[in-house]
């Protein structure tokens, strides 16, 4: 395997175990401020999520939600 498959496919790894991170934390912290309706708490969710350059956008959906 040449040196640049290598590193295009580690680095897709890579992303994927950033994007399954980052998606259990938001799991593990948001269903409790939505289902006790703290939205503050669910906006502090969301907005530690600026942190990280890929993600262009993000939010909770509840039954509410259209």
């Amino acid at each position: 395997m040449t040196t640049v498959a290598y590193e295009a496919l580690h680095f897709r790894q890579f992303l994927v175990s950033e994007l399954e991170t980052t998606a259990d934390v938001v799991a593990a912290n948001g269903p409790a401020s939505l289902r006790f309706r703290v939205p503050r708490n669910a906006e502090e969710t969301l907005a530690s999520l600026a942190a990280k350059e890929r993600i262009a956008s993000a939010c909770f959906f509840t039954p509410e939600s259209e």
